[in-house]
């Protein structure tokens, strides 16, 4: 999924981690002021179930998620449930 918010980064990134966080483990968040990463694990395992960029233009924000097994018709969309619910 790919989206722009008028929001700034770290107006996003304030709504963003706790939604994640109350469906997940603890997120990893990396990057400078003008651009962040945002890694999801799974719900048990340590993998990665979703990686998140978030990077600020002239606009607002660019919002770009992929996630792993997107076209798994039975995967839990509260990634992309959360993304949607801070733009």
């Amino acid at each position: 999924m790919e989206s722009i918010s008028g929001k700034t980064v770290e107006a996003y990134m304030e709504c963003l981690i706790p939604e994640l966080e109350d469906a997940r483990r603890k997120v990893e968040v990396s990057g400078d002021a003008d651009h962040k990463k945002i890694v999801v694990p799974q719900f048990v395992s340590p993998m990665t179930a979703a990686v998140i960029f978030v990077d600020r233009t002239s606009r607002g924000v660019s919002i770009s998620v992929h996630e792993r097994s997107a076209n798994n018709p039975f995967r839990p969309k509260d990634i992309l449930a959360a993304a949607k619910h801070c733009i």
